[in-house]
């Protein structure tokens, strides 16, 4: 048992890592979400009245509503633009060290939380649980000093 960890450490290594990658398939589902749902309303109107003996008319003008994806609105280049938060939140849901995870989760939070701010009033609110996630995850991480002055006493020292 020396050389593995205790119940308390291995939880208190585990659960960042869950946060982490939580916030990766939250922002995964959300990117998803913009790129297929029919978000994008567009409508036009005509305020030339169409005759009444034309085709029905009634002598008003016109008005049509639809909704379309963000795609269809965009073009597929929005797709490069939705894949960035997944990207950021990809960086700190990755299994990097443990002197370096704690960095990535931070940046990687503080990145979305950013552009989520950023683009608050367009596509940004919903990536903002996403960013809360990896900030908590990041603090949660322990410090390698941490664990190297702090050992398990599951370690046998």
């Amino acid at each position: 048992m020396s050389g593995s960890l205790g119940p308390r450490s291995a939880g208190r290594h585990r659960l960042p890592r869950v946060l982490a990658l939580v916030a990766m398939v939250w922002t995964l589902a959300v990117s998803v979400y913009w790129a297929l749902a029919p978000t994008v309303t567009l409508t036009s109107v005509s305020a030339t009245p169409v005759p009444a003996p034309v085709a029905g008319g009634t002598g008003e003008g016109w008005s049509s509503t639809r909704h379309v994806t963000l795609v269809e609105d965009s073009g597929a280049s929005i797709l490069l633009v939705l894949a960035v938060p997944v990207v950021v939140a990809a960086l700190g849901a990755a299994p990097w060290s443990e002197r370096r995870s704690r960095a990535a989760r931070l940046s990687s939070g503080a990145v979305l939380a950013a552009a989520a701010l950023v683009a608050v009033a367009s596509l940004g609110l919903p990536y903002l649980p996403a960013a809360v996630l990896l900030l908590v995850a990041a603090f949660k991480t322990p410090r390698v000093r941490d664990v190297e002055h702090n050992p398990s006493p599951a370690l046998g020292r």
